[in-house]
């Protein structure tokens, strides 16, 4: 039961089908893009909207509302790029926030399986991106995830170590995806390990994103090598 829920909350947070790439990169010799127009890397407003395809067909990712955890303002969204369809058996609510110059994810993660109920949030909030960070620039964190799962009217809790390691790759000029091109684009590397007594997983992922225009890319490999990719279609922000 255990195994089956993270394999789930894996896949998620980044992910989708498999899809071809169509993407052209120009940088200085140093990596590095031009000075970035105004906005934010992640625009977060009530009713901003992303269209993201996985291969196969649209999903959107919506804006939907706002909410106050621990003193703190979230924006509330059902989905995160392209989500996995799970059948109806597992669903995830996401928060995001920035201050100065981090961009921040929370999550909350339900599975409803034979009879069993399980809810993981992490400790923290993740730290999705540094925007003013260096090239190579990293961060890391080490969170708790804690799970409840209840069966039978018996509740039972579970405490796994939850790592976050982040690194900026690139700051690109330009970046394409799907024929359009965007301006001003920070490429990273998100890996997110879970380590309880019997086992570890692993899932690494390289996001894009394009200033005042938010996630535009995502591709992702879990612990058996299968990749996922999301990429941007359409967008419409306030």
């Amino acid at each position: 039961m255990k195994k089956i829920f993270l394999s789930i909350l894996a896949l998620s947070l980044f992910s989708c089908d498999v899809e071809q790439l169509d993407s052209s990169i120009s940088t200085d010799d140093n990596g590095n893009g031009s000075n970035p127009t105004s906005g934010d890397y992640f625009p977060m407003a009530v009713n901003n909207l992303w269209v993201y395809n996985n291969g196969t067909s649209n999903s959107e990712m919506k804006i939907t509302g706002t909410e106050t955890l621990n003193s703190k303002t979230y924006y509330k969204c059902d989905n995160f790029m392209v989500s996995p369809d799970f059948g109806g058996i597992a669903t995830v609510k996401y928060y995001f926030r920035k201050a100065d110059n981090v961009y921040y994810q929370n999550y909350e993660s339900t599975l409803n399986l034979m009879g069993a109920v399980s809810v993981s949030k992490p400790s923290d909030d993740i730290i999705l991106l540094k925007d003013n960070l260096p090239v190579g620039g990293t961060w890391t964190q080490n969170l708790i995830l804690n799970s409840t799962t209840t069966v039978d009217n018996e509740t039972f809790t579970f405490s796994d170590l939850y790592v976050i390691n982040g690194k900026i790759l690139q700051k690109l000029t330009n970046y394409s995806v799907g024929g359009t091109t965007y301006p001003d684009v920070i490429k990273i590397e998100f890996k997110q390990t879970w380590t309880d007594e019997f086992s570890t997983d692993t899932t690494s992922s390289i996001m894009y994103f394009a200033k005042g225009v938010g996630p535009i890319q995502s591709i992702s490999e879990d612990e058996d090598g299968v990749t996922y990719n999301s990429n941007l279609v359409s967008y419409s922000l306030n």
